[in-house]
């Protein structure tokens, strides 16, 4: 029987002090901004990948050699262009997630603080 088999465990939160609190936002932020920086470096990638492909074929490119290796050369920068993609997107996921993260982060840390306050406030 499923019902049966179903175990609840006993989870404590967690009270974390504005020490860690702040640490862990730290360590979200900078997260955050080395994902932006590659999010960048990616997308710069991509763009200078486009206009390397826009640019007019030289006299030298005219034979039959070069048509096959430019259409080898074609499929392996669309695919490579496709891989960029996904990356991107995957960070770009990766970020919003993070960003996420660190809004909580901050909330928790300021509801720490408004806490700490009342605790330590004198009658």
């Amino acid at each position: 029987n499923r019902a049966k088999a179903i175990q609840n465990k006993a989870v404590v939160n967690q009270v974390r002090t504005v020490e860690e609190l702040e640490a862990l936002l730290a360590q979200a932020e900078r997260a955050i901004d080395v994902q932006a920086q590659h999010i960048e470096k990616l997308k710069l990638r991509l763009a200078s990948r486009g206009t390397v492909r826009a640019q007019a074929p030289s006299a030298s490119d005219t034979g039959p050699a070069s048509v096959s290796g430019d259409v080898d050369t074609a499929a392996e920068d669309a695919v490579e262009q496709a891989a960029l993609a996904q990356r991107v997107v995957e960070l770009e996921t990766r970020v919003k997630e993070l960003e996420e993260m660190h809004d909580s982060d901050v909330r928790e840390q300021e509801r720490s603080s408004t806490e700490l306050g009342i605790l330590t406030e004198e009658p």
